[in-house]
């Protein structure tokens, strides 16, 4: 079913927002297939779903993408007013 993420793709995201806050929120895509060694592809897919949603931001500087966690001035995501 292509509709409907598979178990992992959550988790997977969740692993990617945690190591680009481990490095300060802000980091180039490359650093992020070899940090969980996937392919280019699976990464690309993982961080267009993270955008999507808003968890991140995608900025093309020359040939590489650098990811940005979009986060309130609080350090958390969607917060509850």
């Amino acid at each position: 079913d292509a509709t409907s993420d598979p178990p992992s793709a959550a988790s997977d995201r969740e692993e990617v927002r945690q190591l680009i806050v481990d490095h300060g929120g802000r980091m180039p895509q490359g650093d992020i297939d070899d940090a969980f060694e996937w392919s280019k592809a699976k990464t690309s897919r993982v961080l267009s779903q993270m955008a999507d949603d808003g968890t991140v931001e995608k900025t093309q500087i020359g040939r590489q993408n650098i990811v940005t966690l979009v986060d309130d001035e609080d350090g958390h995501s969607n917060p509850a007013h």
